[in-house]
């Protein structure tokens, strides 16, 4: 799956996805960007390109802090051409390099 095709389903998730990035990942308070697109490259998930993927991993990061769970999340991505599995992944990534303090159980809303 590509950060591309991801990005492009996140409009469905409707106004949580509007939210500005709130992300603190490293110590300064600044979501770690590289460390996202390290992870994904990592996980063999193409980042490309990386703006996008930085995109989607902030979109993730909003719908989770929206009251979206991990779950819920992965089972929107899954299809034909995605995996669970890539879902998950490129979901988990995102929470633990650009938004960490986000819940993934869908218990915190804004």
């Amino acid at each position: 799956m590509t950060a591309k095709r991801m990005l492009a389903a996140l409009p469905l998730l409707g106004v949580a996805l509007l939210a500005p990035p709130l992300a603190h990942a490293d110590s300064s308070g600044h979501p770690d960007t590289q460390a996202f697109i390290n992870a994904l490259i990592r996980d063999g998930i193409n980042p490309n390109p990386t703006n996008k993927s930085i995109k989607m991993g902030y979109r993730i990061c909003a719908a989770l802090r929206s009251g979206a769970s991990q779950d819920e999340l992965a089972d929107y991505f899954t299809d034909d051409k995605t995996p669970r599995s890539t879902a998950t992944t490129v979901i988990t990534d995102a929470h633990a390099c650009l938004c960490p303090d986000a819940p993934t159980d869908g218990s915190w809303t804004i």
